[in-house]
């Protein structure tokens, strides 16, 4: 399941982000934890398994990459669990990009601004994603191999988001959300 966290989500679902966050450092090896864009616009993607644990996650950042579109978003922070076996790491891929095709189709959103290492970005390119590079790759502080920054369409999103099953869970449609998967402590 792709669980949508919005920004006025973020203190309910505090866990589940910090659980994302751990996710990402370990994946990406990078000790930051959040920038200046977490609070105010970004929206996460977050795959739980059946037990609720974090095993996929990606940031989506409507609007920052205006300037290479107004149709275009930044997704960043893109990671699945490297414990999982390459069949459960493909499962989640595929279901966390079913329900990035659900919100592009909500949103209008018809490009990607992604930034990520090529063992991250292949498996999109694999799965009929068209993917153009903008600029050479660079490396980043703290990283060993280099990153790519990519602009990237997906044309089967309309199909993915109309023929697959939503995995997609909306809090703002479904409430119990929050009882399921936020913390308890906040009210």
């Amino acid at each position: 399941m792709s669980l949508l966290i919005r920004p006025c989500h973020r203190r309910r679902f505090r866990a589940v982000l910090n659980d994302a966050v751990r996710l990402g450092r370990e994946v990406f090896g990078n000790a930051r934890d959040e920038d200046g864009f977490d609070g105010d616009a970004g929206l996460y993607l977050v795959n739980l398994d059946a037990g609720g644990r974090v095993v996929a996650t990606v940031r989506i950042i409507p609007g920052a990459a205006a300037v290479r579109g107004p149709r275009t978003v930044e997704m960043s922070r893109l990671c699945a669990d490297p414990r999982l076996t390459p069949a459960e790491r493909l499962a989640t891929l595929v279901e966390l990009r079913a329900a990035m095709a659900l919100l592009r189709g909500r949103h209008g959103w018809t490009r990607a601004l992604v930034v990520g290492h090529d063992r991250h970005i292949q498996p999109f390119v694999r799965s009929g994603m068209t993917v153009r590079a903008i600029g050479p790759p660079v490396l980043l502080p703290g990283d060993s191999q280099p990153s790519f920054a990519v602009l990237a369409t997906d044309p089967d999103g309309p199909a993915l988001a109309a023929g697959a099953p939503s995995t997609l869970q909306d809090p703002d449609a479904d409430p119990s959300l929050f009882t399921r998967y936020g913390d308890r402590a906040v009210a």
